[in-house]
């Protein structure tokens, strides 16, 4: 199969309609107008949920053979938590997230999602095989909402019927945050160590800038099928690490790609 360009995918990236929804990103069934937050501002702003999302989205599709082993949500997961009257906000989405976790046949290990708190992003993980929450943000000393073991632990008891003694959470470390937009995808580089296992690259200044770019042409690589040029071959048990990079002759950086598309995308 032919092996596309950055350009290529770009330039079909810009020709598709703004409510287009993106294939293989099932995560809030996004559409194309919500790739452009990763490069708004010249890869300086801040990521919503939905653009999370599609982040998640594209880790999944990237690490199939883990769709048992790790569950992935966004952060409504944690909205769902929320106490309501003595129930859950949203027991349908826990019965749904409850279902996957049947589904595995007890070979969950770990259940991820992104939470935001005070305009900051975390990475969550709750642990089966280490009966802990751990918790990860780039600053390294920012504190998760307080109720955030309270409620998970709720959460496992009332929906997974796991009994026990109350699970703590645990910091992870993350690479280091250096500026006041990078927390969503130091988040996603911190969940995307949990799905393949492999140690996260080593965090550069450019490191976030480039993670944002390389969502962007992952996800439109997905959409247009061309799944064997970002996944390991079946059988290889190998995942396709993410770590495609701007610097390389011919491709595209994230200020370049952020003209190229806010012009047709806004």
């Amino acid at each position: 199969m032919k092996k596309w360009t950055d350009s290529e995918i770009l330039e079909f990236f810009k020709t598709m309609p703004n409510g287009e929804r993106l294939r293989r990103c099932r995560l809030g069934n996004p559409t194309v107008s919500e790739l452009v937050h990763f490069v708004k501002d010249n890869g300086r702003s801040w990521l919503r949920d939905s653009t999370m999302e599609i982040g998640i989205g594209v880790i999944q599709a990237c690490n199939r053979s883990a769709r048992f082993r790790v569950l992935g949500y966004g952060s409504y997961l944690w909205s769902a938590c929320q106490p309501v009257n003595g129930m859950f906000f949203d027991e349908h989405f826990l019965d749904n997230v409850r279902q996957d976790y049947l589904d595995s046949e007890g070979k969950v290990e770990k259940i991820v999602f992104p939470i935001c708190s005070a305009l900051h992003w975390f990475a969550v993980c709750i642990s089966f095989t280490e009966q802990c929450f751990w918790y990860a943000e780039g600053f390294n000393r920012k504190d998760p909402p307080s109720e955030l073991a309270s409620l998970l632990n709720r959460f496992l008891e009332v929906k997974l019927h796991i009994h026990t003694t109350p699970w703590k959470c645990v910091r992870w470390t993350a690479p280091i945050q250096e500026d006041s937009h990078s927390c969503g995808p130091i988040a996603l580089s911190v969940i995307e160590r949990w799905y393949s296992k492999r140690d996260i690259e080593q965090w550069g200044q450019r490191t976030p800038h480039k993670n944002r770019l390389r969502y962007v042409r992952l996800a439109m690589q997905f959409h247009m099928g061309l799944d064997n040029t970002v996944e390991a071959k079946e059988g290889e048990g190998k995942q396709e690490q993410l770590r495609e990079t701007t610097e390389e002759e011919g491709s595209t950086t994230t200020e370049e790609v952020s003209t190229f598309l806010l012009p047709s995308l806004t």
